[in-house]
């Protein structure tokens, strides 16, 4: 057995390799000592392996010394990685007391820190009072650890900390402040949403998310008709939906006039489709005249004819009917050709990523990753064969195009995707499927 008395004196040691070594002999030991006197080293390398070893170990004893260190975090910048942060986070969240909270806040307030461990520390705070009765999994090291049951009353920490946050201007943190907001039920500036929600260099989903935030009515309108000139379908959907509720005789002429005028329709043909009354047949009629005529746009053929499928009227039937007559018998796509025009990359993004399809089971679409039963597609949108209608075909009719090297020469082993996928995320997926241009694998 070692001398932990004699391994904690080599602390005053002037050179550093001797302590760090007397510190890795007492993790050995699990001695929780170490915490105390080694964590106050001059050298912040060894304060690291000391805040390494603690959690490695699970020395317990040590845990609030460990949560303690947090003090050096409350100010000024630092050089620690990442996650000697989370683990010095994690201790402090494990003692779960009043100071351990404070010090916590202390972090998330200090704007020399980068914004994702500050981030991180606010959302410690607003789960402090919800570890009651349970051993969490610590995120950090991936085990069970145990925590303290007696947490701090943490509310007034997180408002605090999101009022001050608040007069921040930082890219990563509006949507949490929004977010939590609302959890706590706080106002946020609506003029700030409204920017937020009209700004394009956010996603989609975050743009979306700030526009529901809005309350007060006028800037929502505001940011509503603008939302009725986006490209993007979720867009123009979610801004024509509410119009319709609240509004919807002017909701109804409009989309009338958008059908006239036959532009971006996609979100125009969605909430169409789903309605039962006159004027809204009339809009999805004269968009089947005119796509009967030549004159409709192609990006939004297929939402059209989406839209008369859900419509129960007679007149949207025979119009679907006239449409499915008009192919050409050699066309052997058909009403799939509608698919070449009006994909999303965002959505066919996501559905691939979402497992939707079951796409990523057989195929790698980045740059790494194990070899599997069919192509890697991380590059197929550089590929000269790799038109529209290629890919359509290799999702409907996959053993028309067997790849070299897999499957059987005649036949796919991959399944025919009209048992899996609506048309409408089909052409998503192949407009995705057109902007993957990296190195073959």
């Amino acid at each position: 057995a070692g001398d932990a008395g004699a391994l904690l004196s080599l602390a005053q040691d002037s050179s550093e390799a001797v302590r760090l070594h007397a510190l890795l002999a007492l993790l050995r030991m699990e001695e929780p000592r170490c915490g105390i006197v080694y964590l106050n080293d001059p050298s912040e390398m060894v304060q690291h392996a000391a805040v390494r070893g603690i959690t490695r170990h699970n020395l317990e004893q040590a845990i609030p010394a460990l949560a303690e260190y947090a003090k050096v975090y409350a100010q000024g910048s630092t050089t620690a990685s990442e996650q000697i942060v989370a683990r010095v986070i994690q201790a402090n969240f494990r003692v779960g007391d009043l100071a351990s909270a404070k010090r916590i806040q202390a972090m998330a307030l200090n704007t020399e820190l980068p914004m994702k461990v500050r981030l991180i520390c606010l959302y410690e705070l607003t789960r402090w009072e919800e570890q009651k009765s349970i051993q969490p999994v610590d995120p950090v090291v991936g085990l069970i650890r145990s925590t303290s049951k007696e947490r701090a009353k943490s509310k007034t920490l997180v408002l605090e900390v999101l009022d001050k946050m608040g007069v921040e201007t930082h890219k990563d943190l509006d949507f949490h402040l929004v977010t939590l907001a609302s959890k706590y039920g706080l106002e946020v500036d609506n003029s700030r949403l409204s920017a937020l929600a009209l700004n394009g260099g956010k996603s989609v989903t975050d743009r979306l998310k700030y526009y529901q935030s809005i309350n007060d009515q006028v800037i929502r309108r505001g940011v509503r008709e603008r939302f009725l000139d986006e490209k993007e379908s979720a867009f123009v959907e979610i801004a024509l939906s509410e119009m319709m509720e609240l509004l919807p005789k002017e909701a109804l002429e409009y989309s009338l006039k958008r059908v006239e005028t036959g532009t971006n329709l996609r979100g125009v043909y969605a909430v169409l489709g789903a309605l039962k009354d006159p004027v809204s047949l009339k809009a999805i009629l004269l968009g089947a005249k005119k796509l009967s005529t030549k004159s409709h746009e192609d990006v939004s053929v297929l939402d059209l004819i989406t839209a008369l499928e859900n419509r129960p009227e007679k007149q949207a039937k025979q119009a679907l009917l006239n449409h499915n007559n008009s192919y050409p018998k050699e066309d052997s796509l058909g009403v799939y050709r509608h698919t070449l025009a009006g994909g999303e990359v965002r959505l066919g993004k996501d559905l691939v990523d979402s497992g939707k399809g079951q796409c990523v089971i057989c195929h790698n679409f980045g740059w790494r990753g194990m070899k599997k039963v069919g192509p890697h597609l991380a590059g197929i949108g550089k590929k000269k064969r790799a038109t529209g209608e290629y890919l359509i075909r290799s999702l409907i009719e996959p053993s028309d195009f067997v790849v070299q090297g897999y499957g059987d020469a005649k036949v796919s082993a991959m399944p025919d995707m009209k048992n899996l996928l609506n048309k409408s995320e089909m052409r998503d997926i192949v407009a995705y499927l057109k902007t993957l241009k990296m190195r073959d694998h």
